[in-house]
């Protein structure tokens, strides 16, 4: 029987926390603040659990940078698995991730039922179209790199990483595309 890697929902919000940090040299500080942001913003205050404070609009500049590295220390100690993530900060994480990070953590979180990560908002417009095009000469790029020597094997493994979340949000996009062109057969009754 061939086992497949596991890979926990905590492994796939971190992977996709430390590439948009790296790609984008987001410091982890601003991570923390917008994590904790959507965090607060997204969980009433009774059902709060994850160690993430409010800065007090009427605290002292002391309290305020106190504050702010503690929530840091919080969100380190997560993504280097010092302590485990709880999960009632996955939707609070998953809006911190911005863009194709977003929808990479989407599309990996959800592939694990036979799901696609579609966006409920999606329009049939240049942007949307410019979107796809995007995603899709990602996947070409990282499919250049994949066979650049001629064949496939394990020194492709990042590529074809790559490669694969690129099918994924490239699948992702069509479907979308799919559910715009299902609005005009239903509107013209079709």
């Amino acid at each position: 029987m061939n086992a497949q890697h596991f890979q926990s929902p905590t492994d796939t919000l971190i992977a996709w926390a430390k590439q948009q940090m790296a790609e984008t040299k987001q410091p982890l500080t601003k991570f923390s603040e917008a994590l904790t942001d959507n965090y607060l913003a997204m969980t009433p205050e009774a059902r709060r659990t994850c160690p993430l404070d409010e800065i007090p609009l009427d605290g002292s500049t002391d309290e305020f940078y106190a504050i702010k590295a503690k929530n840091a220390l919080a969100v380190e100690r997560w993504i280097k698995r010092a302590i485990k993530i709880p999960m009632e900060i996955l939707d609070a994480w998953v809006a911190t991730l911005e863009g194709k990070y977003r929808d990479g953590c989407l599309a990996d979180l959800l592939k694990v039922h036979g799901m696609l990560a579609v966006a409920n908002d999606t329009t049939a417009d240049a942007a949307t179209l410019g979107a796809t095009m995007r995603s899709t000469a990602d996947l070409f790029v990282h499919l250049a790199e994949i066979i650049a020597d001629g064949k496939v094997d394990h020194n492709d493994r990042e590529q074809i990483k790559h490669a694969r979340q690129a099918m994924r949000q490239i699948s992702g996009q069509l479907a979308g595309w799919e559910l715009e062109f299902a609005k005009v057969d239903t509107i013209e009754g079709k």
